[in-house]
């Protein structure tokens, strides 16, 4: 079915003046915003990191607040050998190895040093280290309780390579930290003291007792030689008395033999047992000199002092890794919201998911009396574009259909509406537009606004336009511009009255529009394909250049669908952000497979 036109002929829109410079020199924008693709993402999830931030930041600064503070005090033990203080076998091994040390802290926090400090400073009265108990429990239950909260908050380590040992308590009282330190030190040198010297009192006892019996064994030793000396002795002088030293001469020589034997073996014994008794007698004196000289000596470095700052919670640590949790966290559900988000977004996107030209994309109308701020420009978007979607959704319907003519170029929205329609006379020039019809998959994505101000556009540069009003459910257009009871497309319609006679002109703008009337008959989406469509589309193409149709949306009615195949082409409006690729894809391939020519999409509400 065709549609017979009079003086067809492409409409190739002109302007003058400062709105014809911008529109003759503007070019198909590449994507929505010319800003980088990670800036825009910045933009668009800015409110969601920032949210996340600000989230992670209370928490954090709530923690601080409610948090408990505590006060690390610390104290340096030095142990340090003094070779020149030991014994010639302890000098061959006077360097402290790393057991040493570790064995060394290991005495620091072991429990006889804990009992001695909690002794000491009464810590078994204190809160902080004993709970208050509503039954009263015996000492040792008290003990061990104080003891694990010591060892809780005691902390000893070794600084670095050297003799070193850092030993640190934390404490919620600062003033009890620094005595708890100090009083740990205190105990682990007098610990040390008492053992080396108990260790050395045993070592000497022992000793004396050994030298004893070697010098009881050494006297005897001694006492035996001199009595066989004294035998001999005796024995030759006894012989000699006598002179018998004829038959008896061997015998005497034999005897003489063995005393000679013996005389050495007590000899021998009697001067090993007086080295021994000598080497036992200066081992005693180094062990009584050692307990004055020990072969380690441990001294207080630097004495705790009470701690000025709390060392937990460590506030600006913590907050500092909230503000880096938040913002992971935000950037994390940025990029989940992202990857979810099946909406669309930009001009490529539009491009590749639906298959169509997209001649553009045009930014959220902004029109108020003091100012007119750029969309890009302005952080405010994100709010503005929340109240009006709370407005559409549960105020009033305000619609900007209409544009007047002492506005055009100076609004953003319609110096981006003058480049898709640039774009789209630069891509028909083969095929005569003459009816066009702007529909889009659902209700509220601006394709009212866009016929409107896109007839005012084309009827400031000469061109005789008429909008006709299609959408017999909403009427949005016909409420903007006059009241009920005036004659329109129903009329014309069912009635068959002619177009001049329902036409009306639209003020300011020279843009003429064609009303109509609520219509919730079933019949509506008929009315809209059939022939006497058809002949107010011939009928109004024989007085105005170009006509206009605002269309119904797919989701309330098929009416688009029955008028499509009737037009020369249909634009689909898409709301940036709010309407879900697939469902725009459907609407296509609806539109597609009754015949409709589709002229391409419209991204509207970019932000």
């Amino acid at each position: 079915m065709s549609l017979t036109r009079r003086g067809a002929h492409p409409v190739v829109p002109t302007l003058s003046g400062e709105a014809r410079a911008d529109w003759s020199s503007a070019t198909i924008p590449p994507d929505l915003v010319a800003v980088p693709e990670l800036s825009v993402f910045v933009l668009r999830h800015i409110l969601i990191v920032l949210v996340a931030v600000a989230i992670s930041v209370g928490g954090a600064l709530a923690y601080v607040k409610l948090a408990t503070p505590t006060y690390t005090a610390r104290t340096q033990l030095l142990i340090d050998p003094k070779s020149s203080q030991l014994t010639r076998d302890e000098a061959q091994s006077s360097t402290i190895d790393s057991a040493q040390l570790e064995s060394q802290m290991a005495v620091l926090r072991s429990e006889r040093i804990a009992v001695a400090v909690i002794r000491q400073l009464g810590l078994l009265k204190n809160p902080a280290f004993v709970k208050p108990q509503t039954e009263e429990l015996p000492e040792g239950a008290l003990l061990q309780q104080a003891v694990s909260a010591f060892g809780a908050g005691l902390d000893v380590r070794r600084s670095g390579l050297s003799y070193v040992i850092d030993l640190t308590f934390t404490s919620p009282d600062a003033k009890l930290a620094a005595q708890v330190a100090n009083a740990t030190a205190d105990a682990y040198i007098h610990d040390q003291l008492d053992s080396r010297a108990t260790s050395a009192r045993v070592g000497s006892e022992w000793l004396e007792r050994r030298v004893a019996q070697l010098r009881e064994q050494m006297s005897t030793a001694a006492l035996a030689l001199q009595e066989f000396k004294a035998g001999r002795a005796y024995r030759g002088y006894r012989d000699e008395q006598r002179g018998d030293a004829g038959a008896d001469g061997s015998a005497q020589v034999q005897g003489g033999t063995r005393d000679r034997n013996t005389l050495e073996e007590l000899e021998s014994t009697a001067q090993a047992y007086k080295k021994i008794y000598e080497s036992a007698l200066q081992g005693y004196a180094e062990a009584v000199q050692r307990q004055s000289n020990p072969m380690v000596e441990t001294r207080v470095l630097s004495p705790a002092t009470t701690p000025l700052n709390k060392s937990h919670p460590r506030s600006t640590l913590i907050v500092a890794f909230g503000v880096l949790l938040g913002g992971l966290l935000g950037v994390g559900l940025a990029i989940l919201r992202e990857n979810l988000d099946s909406t669309i977004r930009s001009v490529r996107s539009a491009k590749q998911q639906l298959g169509l030209l997209c001649l553009g994309a045009l930014p959220l109308i902004r029109r108020t009396s003091r100012t007119r701020w750029s969309v890009r420009r302005s952080f405010g978007r994100r709010l503005g574009a929340l109240l009006a979607l709370l407005k559409r959704r549960y105020g009033k319907p305000s619609l900007e259909c209409f544009t007047a003519t002492d506005e055009l170029g100076k609004d953003p929205f319609l110096h981006a509406l003058a480049q898709v329609s640039t774009t789209l006379a630069a891509t028909e020039r083969r095929r005569s537009l003459r009816a066009i019809g702007i529909t889009s998959a659902i209700g509220g994505e601006g394709k009212t606004t866009i016929a409107g101000n896109l007839a005012c556009l084309l009827a400031a540069s000469g061109v005789r336009v008429l909008v006709i009003d299609a959408d017999l459910e909403r009427c949005a257009m016909t409420q903007a511009v006059t009241t009920a009871g005036q004659p329109g497309l129903v009329q014309i319609l069912l009635e068959d009255c002619p177009v001049s006679e329902c036409s009306i002109p639209v003020p300011r703008t020279g843009v003429e529009l064609l009303p109509t009337k609520k219509f919730n008959s079933v019949i509506s989406e008929a009315l809209l394909g059939s022939s006497a469509m058809m002949r107010c589309l011939s009928e109004a193409l024989s007085t105005y250049d170009l006509v206009l149709v605002d269309l119904p949306a797919l989701d309330q009615n098929s009416g688009a669908i029955a008028m499509g195949p009737l037009l020369d082409g249909l634009l689909i409006a898409v709301e940036w952000g709010r309407t879900p690729a697939p469902l725009v894809i459907d609407a296509v391939e609806r539109l597609q497979s009754t015949g409709s020519h589709l002229l391409g999409t419209i991204l509207n509400k970019a932000s």
